[in-house]
């Protein structure tokens, strides 16, 4: 793999605990996330693939 994402999911686990909707394909630019928290969540899932051990969230 060369580290690209390819494929993203977003759900509001709040009015949709099933992640039925992701709400990033829905077709509605309206209910996306701003970009800044797409990249929070980008950061914390590359610090979540590398870390080990006790450090893990």
């Amino acid at each position: 793999e060369n580290g690209n994402v390819t494929f993203v999911e977003y759900y509001r686990l709040q009015t949709d605990p099933g992640e039925l909707t992701n709400v990033l394909q829905d077709g509605d630019p309206s209910n996306d996330p701003p970009p800044s928290e797409l990249t929070q969540l980008a950061q914390q899932l590359a610090a979540a693939r590398t870390c080990s051990g006790a450090q893990c969230p």
